[in-house]
């Protein structure tokens, strides 16, 4: 059941994402993606602000809990927030540089494949075969998706 749910969720971040994708082009590329970014966090926070007091409601709600985590996980959630505005900084960049949905979606595409070579070099482990064919996959899927 959480296979299937996991799958929804993720189907449903991806619709979002393309939509946000559509809104950005035609709506945002002409600011400098610094603005861009900039608005995006102040009203990701206004919005988060708003919300704060429902909070409480969620656990009833929808099963998520917000019980405090330790300093170690708050740290390690600010490092993450701060490289996911550095990676939205350059993913607005995309646009206002002239990229087109088609060729911004195609090449987020390669975040498995980025995510598993940085993975592997931290790691210092082994990228298994399994996961090495995958990856190899990926350009050849998007070299059919895209050719006319």
């Amino acid at each position: 059941m959480n296979n299937i749910k996991g799958l929804f969720s993720g189907l449903a971040g991806v619709f979002f994402y393309a939509v946000e994708n559509i809104i950005i082009r035609s709506n945002l590329s002409g600011l400098a993606p610094e603005r861009v970014t900039a608005y995006f966090y102040i009203g990701t926070v206004a919005v988060t602000l708003f919300l704060a007091p429902f909070a409480f409601c969620f656990k009833e709600w929808f099963g998520v809990d917000f019980t405090p985590v330790s300093l170690k996980i708050f740290g390690i959630m600010v490092l993450c927030i701060l490289v996911e505005i550095i990676a939205d900084y350059m993913y607005f960049r995309a646009y206002c540089d002239g990229m087109t949905v088609a060729t911004v979606t195609t090449i987020m595409s390669f975040l498995p494949i980025v995510a598993v070579v940085v993975e592997a070099v931290v790691a210092w482990k082994m990228i298994p075969v399994r996961v090495l064919a995958g990856c190899l996959l990926v350009p050849v899927a998007i070299y059919l998706v895209n050719s006319k």
